[in-house]
C-alpha cells in the first residue's frame, strides 16, 4: 500500500507510522515514506515525493523527519535511515 500525504484527512496524518524499515541508497525508486527516523548521524541525497532531488541533506541521529520521499541516491558520513509508513 502506498501513503501519500496530499491525499489523506488531517485525522490519518496524526496516526502512528504502521510500519518501520531500514532504508538503502540505491538508483531504484522506494516505497514513498510517510517520515523518516535517523538513526545514525550524516548527510543523505534523496528525491521526494514531488521528485525534487536534494543533495547533502544534513541529518542527525535521533531525528525524526517529516518528509515524503521516493529516492535516496546516498547516504554519507555514518547516515542511517529508517522509512515509516
Amino acid at each position: 500500500m502506498t501513503i501519500d500525504a496530499r491525499n489523506m484527512s488531517p485525522e490519518q496524518l496524526v496516526t502512528p507510522a504502521q510500519s518501520f524499515t531500514l532504508i538503502s541508497a540505491s538508483a531504484n525508486a522506494i516505497q514513498i515514506t510517510r517520515s523518516i527516523y535517523v538513526g545514525g548521524s550524516g548527510t543523505v541525497d534523496w528525491t521526494d515525493a514531488e521528485g525534487h532531488a536534494e543533495a547533502g541533506v544534513p541529518v542527525f541521529a535521533g531525528s525524526t523527519i517529516a518528509v515524503q520521499i521516493t529516492k535516496v541516491t546516498a547516504l554519507n558520513g555514518g547516515a542511517v535511515l529508517y522509512a515509516m509508513r
